[in-house]
This record gives C-alpha cells, structure tokens and sequence, in this order.
C-alpha cells in the first residue's frame, strides 16, 4: 500500500510540476542560451510585492472586521504561487486589491 501511495504521488508531483513548467530541465531559447522556466525577476518581485500588500489587507481586515478585505488580502497572499505571467499577475492583483472598495461582505 504504501509503495502505490509514493508512486501515486510521486507522479501526480512530477505531472504537477511539469505543467506549471517547474522542472530542473533547462530550456533551449532561439538565442542558444539555456534558460529555466518560471524564473523571471518581474514575477518573483511582483508576487512579493502583492504579497506584501496582502497581508496588510488582511490585518486590516481582521482587525476592523472587514471580510472582504480580509478574504481580498488571504488571496492576494496566494495567488502568485498560480501564475505564471506578470501581466496576469498585476491585471489579478490589482482586480483583488479593489475587490474590497467595490464589495461588502
């Protein structure tokens, strides 16, 4: 039983990372230079950066009991693990950050 569960996971993992184009193998770009997907600076600084933002929310939201900006801020502090594009990001980030002005929960 336990060795179906590792290779069950196991692979689910690898099929996971793959798709999100987080494995170790490099890529070969058109300019000959190897290049490993999901690293891009843009992504990882605007993600902390949205983060940051939402945690904030979300002691705001606690404290003033807010639940939209609460929930606003708990998915600000999440979603930048799911995407992969910083424009994306910041069109997302950006629709959550409002969320709270326009919705009362």
């Amino acid at each position: 039983m336990r060795a179906v569960c590792r290779a069950f996971f196991c692979a689910s993992a690898a099929s996971f990372l793959e798709f999100r184009g987080l494995t170790k193998q490099p890529v070969r770009n058109t300019s000959s230079r190897l290049t490993y997907p999901s690293m891009d600076t843009a992504l990882l600084v605007s993600g902390l950066i949205f983060s940051a933002i939402g945690i904030g929310y979300f002691v705001y939201g606690r404290r003033q009991d807010n639940m939209a900006a609460r929930w606003s801020g708990l998915a600000l502090v999440l979603y930048p693990y799911l995407m992969t594009d910083v424009y994306t990001m910041v069109a997302v980030g950006i629709s959550l950050m409002l969320l709270p002005r326009f919705v009362d929960l």
